[in-house]
C-alpha cells in the first residue's frame, strides 16, 4: 500500500506540447522524483531534429523519461527514433520506451506501470524508490549499497525479446534477440528442487516448430535456435568449475513423459528423443546429478550460495505474458539456509537407484517405451472432419459445422473443442491421430482474402499428420470461380457452392467415410 503522504504534482512546462512532467514527493522525507512522459506521435516520430530537441527538453532535471510511442515494432521509423532518443539523453538508461501494445496493455488491464528500470541519481531517491513506492516501482538495482534483499523479476525481458522477433518479423528486433541470448550463472554450485527436466535439454526442433506455428521469420528461428545452442554452452561452462544438483519430482516427471509437450506444444516421438538424448549429454558431466525424489515438490527453488530463487512450475503451461512475475530472489543467508536444509532433505529421502545417472536415464527411457506403446493403443478416432477456415468466414463456417452434426458427423471445431487460453493449431496438433480428415472451409468471406487462406495453410503445414489435412471445402453460397488452381493445388477440392446446407452437409459426410475406408484399407 502506498505511503499516504506520498504526491504527485504536474509541473509546468513551458512551450513543449508533446511531454508531461510529474513530481513524486514525499514530505515527511524531504525526497523527490521527477518523471517526464515524452508522446511520440506520426509527425514527431518524422521530424527528428524535433524530436531530439523534445528529448533533451523533456528529459531536463528529469529522474526517469518515459517515451510513449505510435511506433510499433514493423515501423521502419522504430531504429532511427531510438537512436535519437538515446542520443539526447545525458544518461539513456534513465529512458522507458513503451511501444503501442504495452501502452495499451496499461490502459486496457489497468496494469500498474511496471517501470522497474528506474535510475535514481541520488541515493536519497533511491532509498525513496525501494522504500516508500516499491508497489508500483521494482529497483533492479542489484550492485547498490540500497538494493533490496528481495528482488521481484518479471518474464520481460527474454519473452518480450523473443516475441518482438516472433512477431515483429523484422532486423533489429532478430538482432536484439540475438544479444540477450547469454545467460550468467554465479561463481558458486547450485541446488535446485523443481518438476521439469533442464530447460536446456529442450529439443531443438521443438523449439523451432513452437515459434514456427507463432509465425516467426526464418532468420528469427535461427536466432531463437542459435540462442538455445549458446545457453546450453554456457550451462556447460559453468559445470567445469561448479557443481549443479538438480532434484525432479518424480511422479510429476511421469506425467510428462505420458504426454510430453513444449508450452503445451505437444511433442513427437522424435522431438521427444531428441530431448533425451541431450539430457544424456549434460549427464556426461562430473559436476552433473540429476536425482528424481519421490517426494512431491509443492515450490519450484534454486540455491545459489547466499541467494535462494524461487521460480514458477513450467509443468504444462503456455508462454508466460511479458510483465508477469515469474521469480522471486531472496538474497539472505538465513532464508538461503533453509532451502538448502529442504534440499538436503528431499536429497537424502531419494532412493539410492535416482540417484545414479545411468539408472536414472535407464528409469526415464523405460517410461517413455511404456507410455508411448499406451499411446499408440488407445487412440481412436473421436472426430470424424475438423474444420478450418479464414476468419472472417466463421460464422459460414459455425453454421456449417452445425449443420454437419444434424448429419451425423463429429466435428472438430476450435471454439468447441480448444480449451480457453490455448493456441487452435497446438490443440489440432496434439487431437491429429484421434481425427479423420481436416477441412480447410472456404466461404464468401475467406475468398476475398488471399493471405488469410494462406494464414491457415502456413499453420497447417507444420503439423505432423499431413495425410490427414486432405479437403478444400468450398462452403454453400461461396463463388466457386475464386476457387483456382494456384489455391492449395494438392489437396482435393470439394466444391458444395451450388448446394443449399442440408444438401452439402450429405454430401461432404459421403466424402468423409469414403476417405475413411481408403485411409483403412
Amino acid at each position: 500500500m502506498l505511503d499516504p503522504h506520498l504526491r504527485v504534482d504536474q509541473l509546468p512546462r513551458p512551450g513543449s506540447m508533446s511531454s508531461t512532467t510529474f513530481l513524486i514527493s514525499h514530505p515527511p522525507s524531504g525526497s523527490e522524483l521527477t518523471v517526464a512522459f515524452l508522446v511520440i506521435d506520426d509527425a514527431l516520430a518524422d521530424d527528428t531534429a524535433r524530436l531530439g530537441e523534445q528529448t533533451h527538453r523533456s528529459a531536463i532535471q528529469c529522474d526517469q523519461l518515459v517515451a510513449l510511442s505510435c511506433l510499433d515494432v514493423e515501423d521502419d521509423r522504430l531504429p532511427l527514433v531510438q537512436e535519437t532518443l538515446a542520443n539526447n539523453l545525458q544518461h539513456p538508461e534513465t529512458l522507458l520506451y513503451l511501444e503501442p501494445r504495452w501502452s495499451a496493455a496499461l490502459l486496457v488491464e489497468q496494469m500498474r506501470p511496471l517501470i522497474w528500470g528506474v535510475t535514481a541519481q541520488d541515493d536519497e531517491v533511491a532509498v525513496f524508490l525501494n522504500a516508500t513506492i516499491s508497489p508500483y516501482f521494482e529497483s533492479r538495482r542489484r550492485d547498490s549499497a540500497f538494493a533490496s534483499p528481495i528482488v521481484v523479476e518479471r518474464s520481460i525481458d527474454d519473452v518480450a525479446s523473443t516475441m518482438a522477433a516472433v512477431w515483429g518479423k523484422n532486423e533489429d528486433a532478430t538482432r536484439r534477440l540475438r544479444d540477450s541470448r547469454r545467460i550468467a550463472y554465479p561463481r558458486t554450485n547450485i541446488l535446485s528442487c523443481v518438476t521439469y527436466l533442464p530447460p536446456v535439454a529442450h529439443s531443438l526442433d521443438a523449439i523451432q516448430r513452437f515459434y514456427k506455428l507463432q509465425g516467426a521469420a526464418d532468420e528469427a528461428i535461427d536466432a531463437i535456435a542459435e540462442r538455445s545452442l549458446d545457453r546450453e554452452k554456457t550451462w556447460l561452462d559453468h559445470l567445469q568449475t561448479h557443481k549443479r544438483i538438480d532434484i525432479v519430482d518424480r511422479f510429476v516427471l511421469e506425467e510428462y513423459l505420458a504426454s510430453p509437450d513444449y508450452y503445451q506444444m505437444p511433442l513427437t516421438e522424435a522431438e521427444l528423443a531428441q530431448q533425451l538424448e541431450r539430457l544424456r549429454r549434460l549427464l556426461l558431466e562430473d559436476n552433473y546429478t540429476l536425482c528424481l525424489s519421490p517426494e512431491a515438490i509443492n515450490i519450484c527453488f534454486e540455491v545459489r550460495g547466499d541467494e535462494v530463487r524461487i521460480r514458477s512450475d513450467r509443468r504444462n503451461r503456455g508462454v508466460p505474458r511479458a510483465g508477469r512475475i515469474s521469480t522471486v530472489t531472496i538474497r539472505e543467508p538465513d532464508t538461503a539456509s533453509i532451502f538448502e536444509r529442504e534440499f538436503w532433505s528431499l536429497f537424502r529421502q531419494t532412493e539410492r537407484e535416482f540417484k545414479d545417472k545411468g539408472a536414472v536415464i535407464a528409469w526415464i527411457e523405460n517410461r517413455v517405451r511404456i507410455f508411448a506403446a499406451n499411446r499408440n493403443a488407445r487412440f481412436e478416432q473421436r472426430y470424424d472432419v475438423a474444420l478450418l477456415f479464414p476468419e472472417d468466414d466463421r460464422d459460414q463456417a459455425r453454421g456449417f459445422a452445425l449443420e454437419l452434426q444434424r448429419q451425423g458427423l463429429r466435428v472438430w471445431l476450435d471454439e468447441w473443442s480448444v480449451a480457453p487460453g490455448r493456441y487452435w493449431q497446438l490443440s489440432l496438433e496434439g487431437s491429429a491421430p484421434e481425427i479423420g480428415c481436416v477441412a480447410i472451409c472456404i466461404g464468401n468471406a475467406g475468398q476475398a482474402s488471399a493471405g488469410s487462406v494462406a494464414d491457415v495453410e502456413a499453420a497447417l503445414s507444420q503439423l505432423v499428420r499431413h495425410d490427414a489435412i486432405s479437403l478444400t471445402v468450398v462452403m454453400p453460397g461461396a463463388s466457386a470461380p475464386q476457387i483456382g488452381s494456384d489455391l492449395l493445388p494438392t489437396r482435393r477440392i470439394v466444391d458444395l457452392s451450388g448446394e443449399d446446407p442440408a444438401a452439402a452437409a450429405s454430401t461432404l459426410k459421403v466424402v468423409v467415410h469414403e476417405m475413411s475406408r481408403s485411409r483403412e484399407d
